[in-house]
């Protein structure tokens, strides 16, 4: 089957009249591609074979010469030539959105035709039926499959044509509106032949056939008739079943064979070829790409060179670097190539354009021109930093006629705008102060250019550096700040009159504060400097402004019976401040104020200036830190960092005191107390397993305080253990520890580090994970850390000062005589709501469970508590609120404690009823007992207990219930799994 060949000439072209004549305004695009090929038949079945594919066709020549003219006042591109066998006469209106397309592309092949595939062969003949004489015979062969039709090839794909544009060297401008396709046609793709029909079934085989015979045997027998015999015949019956088989199906007959036809792919055309043909006074010459026109590099220089690009400078461009990325030269003629440079925010341009002259295929110049332009004297926004600004420079390329505007004419510099001098932050040794004091304090202005600065300058360029005081809006605190005896409330200027490059001048001096400042205010010292620009008629501009927050601080009193030091720093707010006097007073505390950013880092065992120590001052007392994020020195830290770990350690176990750290995220609070928890000469101590340091406790062996020891828990198992399998020896660790040293603490840090296998023996060794293990306090160190989580918009609320978590967080912090007195205190004199008065009352019963209900009780909590209700004289406080501990302690002794606490009991119920009317005394206990064990039975779903001894603590601290957290009480029972590092 012949197929017909076709060819297709395309040309659009966007036409509009103008001056009775026909312009095309926009693009032009001549398409001489040749056709697509036809495919070849494609068959499925009948063994029918496929027709032949036919080949792409050749892209047709393209010849056409551009001139770029002049018509009816428009510059016209004109375009006549050939495309293919048609002519050409067009003309297109030259502006930035025109374009000339020529397409002279090769068709594609066609496909290989697909052969079908062959009949499928006859079924064999049905073999005879077996009879009694003779067997059924087998069916006959199937009859061969018929063969597959045959595929054809894939046919040649067409050639590219070839494209040529002519053009004269003055119309160089219009090669860069060309572009072109001239690609080889791609060959089709490979036909199929036909697989060969399937072979008929064999025919099926005759039937089998079954038959029965009766054989009867007769003989004669004397048979005894009673009086006579008689001979009669007696005869059998002999029956035999018979059969022939049946034949079998006949064997399928052979498959016919697949289609031979050629179903080779076809092979590609051959790509086209395009050229420029450039005719001019030195001949004709052929280019293969049009001019392409790049800015490659340029230098800023300034006109002041102090190395700072400044406002209101001048500065030139130069060096500006051209190179032709193309075979086909630049040659001004009708055309040409203007560079300029745009105004900007800052940028204040030379009106100048500047021509880029003969540039020689694949060369570069550079240019003899240079480009200026101004910096705006505008004012740049003042801050901390050195003042600058980044503004983008670019030297602009545009061809004239064509107007368009490469993309390579366009490099863009930044250049950075500033001002040549810095001003260092204000230096002092704190920024803590107190009331009338006077502080050194001193700053400098340094020169970062390489020319001379100040009135006696060759620029006479006036330089003043200044110190001003500064409050927040709204803020209108008494008191305020003098620098050298001048009052800051009106600008100290200090003017310099010549600073070398490089060099500072530097400022020194006193800045006094007045005596009616308040504690927790702030001032602020803004040091700065103002430069006169570099114009000759230039403004004095001010190029940077650093500030420095003094906080006036609450000096240290140290008094013997201060019941609460609290820690605050630079950023204690005078709000947070007066709400922790106000709790004070509202628990009957007397306070202590240490002020980090004024006194500097606590140091709790060194003398003070009166010979008295802070470990001694408040042995047994609570210090609350106030953890919020300050500045240092210039630089942010949190209060919890400048307590010393070794300190801590030795007021938590040798004075009793107790920290409360208000405020910090979770985590690292939880980090803070595990350091804070070992002693000072902590090292990592490595046992080599887990065997052997389960080894050392059964058998009692001393672990040193301090001493982490890291264990590797490495065994022989049968199976592939899980990490199941490392909690386990977690949780038995925890036990022997508590088991065989009752009287110590420990810090436990589980690490499953995933399944190791470390050999291939029968019994197989994993490496399940590491603990480790650090030694702490002992179990009858009184001291606690507790810490309440918060951000620092809560931490430093008023609101969240006086709120009931934060009570409770005190209570947990407090000593039993703080306990107890506040409590008094909150009851007699009705000074807190029922709330707090719970609080402190579940407080004294958390002290006396933790202490009294473990493996080795300590009972000093109790004595103390005992010696207070002893000399106790308000009869009314026993009656009531006294008389509630007790029956609340008895309530836990009978239905949670593990241990025989009872007779801890007696002797305080005993000291109780001292002075009072004893019937009157249990009366009010038994009552407190009672509510205690309805309330027990009614909250049992609510406390979802797991055992009674929970369900009776959970009772008996119900009003203690909070965010804070005590370290105690993690490090009695050990760090949950997971550790807290």
């Amino acid at each position: 089957m012949k197929n017909k060949r076709s060819r297709a000439l395309k040309s659009f072209v966007v036409v509009t009249s103008l001056l009775m004549q026909t312009f095309a305004v926009k693009a032009a695009q001549f398409d001489a591609s040749g056709a697509r090929g036809t495919d070849g038949s494609k068959h499925s079945s009948g063994g029918t074979d496929a027709s032949h594919s036919t080949a792409g066709g050749n892209g047709e020549d393209i010849t056409l010469s551009l001139a770029d003219l002049d018509r009816g006042g428009r510059a016209i591109m004109q375009i006549v030539g050939t495309v293919g066998r048609r002519g050409v006469n067009d003309s297109v209106i030259l502006g930035p959105a025109v374009s000339l397309r020529l397409l002279s592309n090769g068709g594609k092949g066609g496909d290989g035709g697909h052969g079908g595939k062959g009949t499928t062969g006859s079924t064999g003949s049905r073999g005879s039926d077996a009879t009694e004489t003779q067997a059924g015979t087998d069916g006959g062969r199937g009859g061969r499959g018929g063969d597959g039709g045959d595929g054809t090839a894939g046919s040649k794909g067409g050639d590219g044509g070839n494209i040529r544009v002519k053009l004269a060297s003055d119309d160089l401008h219009l090669a860069m509106l060309v572009s072109y396709e001239a690609n080889a046609g791609k060959g089709g793709l490979a036909g199929e032949n036909g697989k060969g029909g399937d072979g008929g079934s064999g025919g099926s085989g005759g039937n089998s056939h079954s038959w029965t015979t009766e054989t009867k045997d007769c003989e004669d027998v004397l048979v005894n008739k009673g009086d006579y015999s008689e001979v009669e015949e007696k005869c059998t019956t002999d029956t035999q079943n018979h059969s022939q088989s049946g034949g079998s199906t006949g064997p399928s007959g052979d498959d016919g064979d697949p289609g031979r036809g050629d179903v080779s792919a076809g092979r590609d055309g051959r790509a086209g070829t395009f050229q420029f043909v450039v005719s001019g006074p030195e001949g004709t010459r052929t280019y293969q790409r049009a001019t392409d026109l790049q800015t490659i590099s340029y230098q800023f220089r300034e006109l002041n060179p102090n190395g700072v690009f400044e406002p209101g400078e001048e500065v030139e461009i130069s060096n500006i670097r051209i190179q032709n990325k193309a075979d086909m030269p630049w040659v001004p003629g009708r055309a040409r190539s203007i560079l300029t440079l745009l105004n900007t925010g800052w940028i204040i341009a030379q009106p100048l354009e500047m021509e880029i002259p003969a540039v020689p295929g694949n060369g570069s110049i550079t240019l003899n021109q240079t480009f200026k332009f101004k910096i705006r004297d505008n004012m740049l926004p003042v801050s901390e930093n050195r003042l600058s600004v980044t503004e983008s420079i670019t030297p602009l390329g545009k061809i004239t006629r064509i107007e368009k505007t490469p993309r390579g004419l366009a490099l863009p510099k930044t250049l950075v705008i500033s001002y040549p001098v810095e001003v260092t932050p204000l230096m002092t040794l704190r920024s803590g102060v107190t009331p009338g004091e006077s502080i050194d304090v001193s700053w400098s202005v340094k020169n970062i250019s390489p020319q001379p600065l100040g009135l006696h300058s060759k620029e006479t360029r006036s330089l003043v550096t200044s110190i001003r005081e500064w409050r927040p809006k709204g803020e209108d605190a008494p008191g305020g700040i003098s620098f050298n005896g001048q009052r800051l409330s009106s600008t100290f200027a200090e003017s310099v009159a010549l600073l070398a490059p490089g060099a500072s001048y530097v400022v020194k001096g006193k800045i006094t504060f007045d005596k009616d400042h308040l504690p927790y205010t702030s001032i602020y010292a803004n040091t700065g400097a103002t430069l006169k620009t570099i114009e000759s008629t230039g403004a004095e501009r001010e190029v940077q402004l650093r500030s420095f927050k003094f906080t006036i601080a609450q000096t240290f009193a140290g008094h013997k019976d201060s019941q609460w030091l609290i820690v605050t720093n630079g950023g204690t707010k005078r709000e947070e401040y007066l709400a922790w006097l106000g709790l004070a007073k509202k628990l009957g505390k007397k306070v202590d104020v240490w002020d980090l950013s004024y006194l500097g880092d606590l140091s709790m065992f060194k003398e003070l200036a009166g010979g008295e120590k802070v470990s001694e001052l408040y042995k047994g007392k609570t210090i609350i830190v106030l953890n919020n994020v300050f500045d240092k020195n210039h630089q942010k830290t949190s209060s919890k960092t400048l307590l010393a770990p070794p300190e801590v350690i030795r007021m938590l176990g040798e004075k009793g005191a107790n920290f409360y750290f208000v405020g910090g995220d979770d985590k690292s609070m939880q980090n803070l107390v595990a350091d804070m928890m070992v002693s000072s000469n902590r090292s990592d101590g490595a046992t080599p397993d887990y065997a052997k340091l389960m080894q050392l406790i059964k058998a009692k062996s001393p672990l040193e305080e301090g001493t982490r020891y890291v264990i590797s828990v490495t065994e022989k198992f049968a199976f592939k253990p899980d990490e199941d399998d490392f909690k386990k020896r977690v949780a038995k660790l925890r036990q022997e520890l508590k088991t065989n040293f009752p009287e110590r603490r420990f810090i436990i840090e589980p690490r499953f580090t995933g399944i190791r296998e470390m050999n291939d023996d029968f019994y197989r060794l994993y490496h399940i994970g590491d603990i480790a293990v650090t030694p702490s306090l002992n179990v009858d160190a009184l001291g606690a850390i507790t810490w309440l989580p918060r951000n620092e918009s809560e931490s430093q609320s008023p609101d969240f000062i006086g709120r009931d978590e934060n009570m409770k967080a005190i209570v947990l912090a407090s000593s039993m005589k703080e306990k107890y007195l506040s409590l008094k205190k909150l009851v007699t004199e009705r000074s807190g709501s029922e709330a707090d008065i719970e609080a402190f009352t579940a407080g004294i019963l958390a002290e006396l469970a933790e202490t009294l209900d473990t493996v080795k009780p300590n009972p000093a909590p109790l004595v103390e508590l005992i010696e207070h209700a002893t000399a106790e004289t308000d009869l009314a406080f026993k009656l009531g609120r006294l008389s509630l501990i007790a029956g609340r302690i008895e309530f836990y002794a009978k239905r949670g404690s593990e241990n025989d606490i009872g007779k801890y009991v007696g002797v305080l119920q005993k000291a109780l009823e001292i002075g009072t009317d004893p019937s009157a005394f249990k009366k009010a206990q038994e009552a407190e007992l009672a509510r205690l064990n309805t309330g027990l039975k009614a909250r049992r779903k609510i406390l979802v207990a797991h055992d009674k001894q929970t369900a009776a603590r959970n009772m008996l601290l119900l009003p203690l219930v909070s965010r804070a957290i005590r370290s105690n009480h993690i490090l009695s029972q050990g760090l949950v799994d997971g550790g807290v590092r």
